[in-house]
């Protein structure tokens, strides 16, 4: 059985992507659709409603609604 991940809410809601802190230890959560997604993908991801995005291609991060984004940080479990 897998273990459970627990993250702490250090941010609700971002003004703009080069505010949003980066790391291995860090990940979006889109309100929306409650999607998780790291920080630093080896690929490019999106959250299932498409408001979070990362294209490592590009190095590039979209939100849409960054009233509806939350960072958060993966507690040691």
């Amino acid at each position: 059985m897998p273990n459970k991940v627990n993250y702490q809410v250090v941010q609700i809601g971002i003004k703009d992507t080069s505010e949003a802190p980066r790391g291995k230890d860090i990940f979006y959560q889109c309100v929306q659709c409650n999607g998780i997604i790291s920080s630093v993908p080896k690929n490019n991801i999106d959250c299932e409603c498409g408001n979070i995005s990362i294209d490592v291609d590009y190095f590039r991060f979209y939100v849409r609604d960054y009233s509806k984004i939350q960072v958060l940080k993966k507690l040691s479990t």
